[in-house]
C-alpha cells in the first residue's frame, strides 16, 4: 500500500472548512462526506452493478470451523498504530461523552454496507469508562452506538462480523468528528453476491460458507479470498474483504459445508459492489473420512502422519495427507466416492495400514491403534564454537534418514529444538536432547543464519547417541558492520536506512533490509569473505561500496565492530548494470544520460552510479563504440545494489566488420 494524505471535509456553518490531515505524502482531496483518516488500499477495480435490493438481514452464527488444508488462521493484535504512522491522543475533558450514529457506504460503489460490525477505541494509554463502544450497522449501513465514548481522537475498525480478520488496519476519526457525533464513515470494501443453493432440501444455509477464486496471473499462482459465511435473507447472500493482490481474472464463486460433505461452485462477476442478480450454486455430495489413532493404552498419539490413496469412479487418482492433532484425530473432507487405502506412519510406532471405501453423502469414522516400537534411547547433541565465546540463534533440525512418508509425498518426519546456550568452563556450549526415538538412522542439521562453518555442516546418527558435537569455526578473522550516515550539508545524523547486501561467489540471494545508525547489520561477518552493499535513504542518493569501506575500529564484548562513516547527497541517483542481452556479460563504457546530460559511463563491471539534485524527465544510454546512439534507458526491477539494463546490438561504426 502507498502512503497518502486524505483530507477529510466537514461542514460547519456553511463558511468554516475543517481540513483534517493524515498520512505522509501528497495530498489528495476527497469528496465529501468523508470524516475518516486512511491509510491508502488498493482499490479494486470497479465494476457497474445495478442498485441494490433491499436485504432484509438477520443474525449470522459465526463460524466456529478450524483453519485447515492449508488455511492460515489470522491473529489481530488489536493496536490502535499502524506502521508508518503515530497517532497522537486528543481529549476535549470538558465535553460529556458522545453516543456516535450515522452510515457506513462501500468507496468503491457508494452503497450501504448491512450487518457490518464496527469498533471506536479512544486514542491514548489508560482505562476507564467511555473509551470503547461497538455497534453494527442495520439493512441500510446505519449504525447507532447504545453506549457514548469520550470526545477524543479515536480509531474505528472495520471487523465486518467478530473474530474475522480485520482489514484494512484501524483509521482515525478527528475529535472535531466525534464531537458532532453523526459520522458518514466510507470505506472500501469486496463485492456481495445474492446465493441461491441447489439442491435446496439438502443444504442448510447457515452451514455453507463461499471463496472467490481467481485464474493465475502473469508469472504467479492462482488466488482464493478467504471462506466467508453466509448471511441470512431472502435471497441469501455473502460479502467478501476488498479484493486485494489479485493478479489473475476472476474464475469462480466455491461453496462448502462446514461438515465437509458437500461442495460446489459457480461463476464469479463481480470484484466490487453487488453482483448483478441471484447467483446459483450447484452443490454436489462429497465423502468425509475421520478418524482417532491412538496407542496400545489409548492415549492418543499426536504428530503422526496418515495417507489416503485412492481412486475415484473414474479411476482418477486420489493423494491426501493430513497429521494428527493433539487428541490424535485427523479428518479429510469433501472428497469424491472413491476406494483406497489409509496408511498412518509414526517413527515411535510399527506401520499401519487399511482398506477404505468411502461414499458420498456420508461420513466414515474410524478408530485407529497403532503399536508402539521398542525405545532405543535418545540423541544428545552438543554444540559450541573454537573461541567460546560465540552464542548465535540458532535451531537443530532431527529428521530421518530415510523417510518413507516424504518419499510418497507426505509431510517429513522432523523435530525442532532451539538452542539454549549456558557456561560450562568458561565456555558458551548449548546442548541438545531428543528424547525417546527408535533405533533408526536420523539427520541432524543447524538452521542457522551466520556465515561461519559449522563442523560438521550435518550429522548422520542412530539412536542412542550420547557424545554428538558440531563445533563452529569462529577462529578466522571477522568483524561486526554497522554504518554511521549523515547528510553531506547540514551534518544532521540519518538514523534509518534500507540496506541491499550481495556477497559475490555466495549460492545467497542478494538480502534487503532496514538499518539504523550506529547498530549492526551484520553480526561477525568473516573478514575474508567479499561483500558488496548499497545504502537507501529517504531524499538522498543511494550509496555504494564493499567490506573495504569499513574503516572506523571498536571493539566490543564479543568481538570487533567496524564503521563505515558516509555522507550523503541530497537527491536522486540509481546504479546501473549493463549487460549484454545475449551473452549477459557486462559492458563497459555505456554513457548514462540524464535529461540529455553525460552523468556517467559503466566501468569494467558493467556498473555506474548516476545522481541528480531531483529525479531527471528522461533517461538514456548511448556507446559510441557499439554503434549505440542514445536510447530510452530501461532496467529491469532492482533485486541487487544495481539494476540490470540489457542492452541490444548496435550499428557496427564505418570502416569496422
Amino acid at each position: 500500500m502507498r502512503p497518502r494524505w486524505i483530507l477529510a471535509l466537514a461542514l460547519a456553518l456553511a463558511a468554516i472548512v475543517a481540513l483534517v490531515l493524515f498520512v505522509r505524502r501528497t495530498p489528495e482531496p476527497v469528496a465529501p462526506p468523508a470524516v475518516v483518516e486512511q491509510p491508502p488500499l488498493e482499490a479494486p477495480a470497479e465494476t457497474p452493478a445495478p442498485a441494490p435490493e433491499p436485504l432484509e438481514i438477520a443474525e449470522a452464527p459465526a463460524s466456529t470451523r478450524e483453519a485447515s488444508g492449508g488455511e492460515s488462521s489470522f491473529v489481530d493484535p488489536g493496536s490502535i498504530e499502524f506502521p508508518g504512522a503515530k497517532i497522537e491522543a486528543e481529549v476535549d475533558d470538558k465535553s460529556p461523552p458522545v453516543k456516535l450514529h450515522g452510515t457506513l457506504s462501500d468507496e468503491n460503489t457508494r452503497q450501504p454496507l448491512p450487518d457490518f460490525e464496527l469498533e471506536f477505541e479512544v486514542v491514548g494509554e489508560g482505562q476507564g469508562p467511555h473509551r470503547k463502544v461497538a455497534t453494527k450497522t442495520d439493512a441500510q449501513g446505519k449504525f447507532e452506538c447504545s453506549e457514548p465514548i469520550l470526545v477524543a481522537r479515536c480509531v474505528v475498525r472495520f471487523l465486518d462480523r467478530q473474530g474475522h480478520r480485520r482489514l484494512p488496519p484501524p483509521w482515525t476519526v478527528d475529535i472535531d468528528d466525534v464531537r458532532k457525533a453523526e459520522l458518514k464513515l466510507v470505506v472500501p470494501w469486496g463485492p456481495i453476491y445474492r446465493v441461491a443453493f441447489a439442491p435446496k432440501d439438502a443444504i442448510a444455509a447457515t452451514e455453507v460458507e463461499l471463496r472467490l477464486r481467481a485464474g493465475p496471473g502473469r508469472g504467479k499462482g492462482g488466488w482464493t479470498s478467504d471462506w466467508e459465511p453466509v448471511h441470512a435473507g431472502e435471497p441469501l447472500w455473502v460479502r467478501f474483504q476488498p479484493l486485494m493482490g489479485v493478479n489473475g481474472k476472476l474464475e469462480k464463486l466455491e461453496a462448502r459445508t462446514r461438515d465437509g460433505l458437500w461442495s460446489g461452485e459457480a461463476d464469479a462477476s463481480t470484484a466490487s459492489g453487488f453482483a448483478p442478480g441471484v447467483t446459483l450454486v450447484q452443490f454436489e455430495a462429497r465423502a468425509v473420512l475421520a478418524g482417532n489413532v491412538t496407542d496400545g493404552e489409548k492415549h492418543p498419539v499426536a504428530d503422526v502422519d496418515v495417507i489416503l490413496e485412492a481412486k475415484d469412479a473414474g479411476e482418477k487418482p486420489i493423494k491426501r495427507t493430513a497429521r494428527t492433532g493433539a487428541d490424535g484425530t485427523f479428518r479429510f473432507e469433501r472428497l469424491s466416492a472413491c476406494m483406497g487405502t489409509l496408511r498412518v506412519v509414526s517413527v515411535r510406532h510399527a506401520p499401519w495400514s487399511a482398506g477404505v471405501t468411502l461414499l458420498a453423502g456420508q461420513e466414515q469414522k474410524l478408530p485407529i491403534e497403532l503399536a508402539p516400537l521398542p525405545i532405543a534411547g535418545a540423541i544428545h547433541v552438543r554444540v559450541e564454537s573454537e573461541s567460546g565465546l560465540y552464542a548465535p540463534a540458532f535451531q537443530l533440525v532431527l529428521s530421518l534418514e530415510n523417510d518413507p512418508v516424504a518419499e510418497a509425498g507426505g509431510e517429513r518426519f522432523t523435530r525442532q529444538l532451539r538452542a539454549q546456550w549456558s557456561e560450562e568452563a568458561g565456555r558458551k556450549v548449548a546442548n541438545f536432547v531428543f528424547p525417546e526415538l527408535p533405533k533408526q538412522v536420523f539427520r541432524v542439521v543447524a538452521q542457522k543464519e551466520d556465515f561461519f562453518v559449522w563442523d560438521p555442516q550435518q550429522l548422520t546418527l542412530q539412536a542412542p547417541a550420547e557424545d554428538a558435537r558440531i563445533l563452529i569455526r569462529d577462529g578466522v578473522p571477522n568483524a561486526s558492520l554497522a554504518f554511521r550516515a549523515k547528510d553531506g550539508l547540514s551534518g544532521e545524523a540519518i538514523e534509518g536506512f534500507e540496506l541491499t547486501l550481495e556477497f559475490p561467489g555466495a549460492h545467497w540471494a542478494p538480502r534487503r533490509m532496514g538499518a539504523r545508525s550506529g547498530q549492526a547489520f551484520l553480526e561477525h561477518l568473516p573478514l575474508e569473505r567479499p561483500l558488496n552493499w548499497r545504502l537507501d535513504a529517504v531524499g538522498h542518493a543511494p550509496a555504494l561500496g564493499n567490506q573495504s569501506a569499513f574503516q572506523v575500529l571498536e571493539r566490543r564484548e564479543d568481538g570487533e565492530l567496524r564503521v563505515c562513516e558516509l555522507e550523503l547527497r541530497a537527491g536522486w541517483g540509481e546504479s546501473y548494470r549493463f549487460i549484454d542481452a545475449r551473452s549477459r556479460s557486462p559492458l563497459k563504457n555505456i554513457v548514462v544520460l540524464l535529461d540529455g546530460n553525460e552523468a556517467g559511463k559503466s566501468g569494467l563491471s558493467g556498473q555506474v552510479l548516476v545522481r541528480a539534485a531531483a529525479q531527471p524527465a528522461s533517461i538514456e544510454y548511448k556507446c559510441d563504440e557499439l554503434g549505440i546512439p542514445p536510447r530510452p534507458l530501461r532496467a529491469e526491477r532492482r533485486t541487487g545494489c544495481s539494476a540490470d539494463v540489457r542492452v541490444g546490438p548496435g550499428q557496427p561504426a564505418k570502416g569496422k566488420h
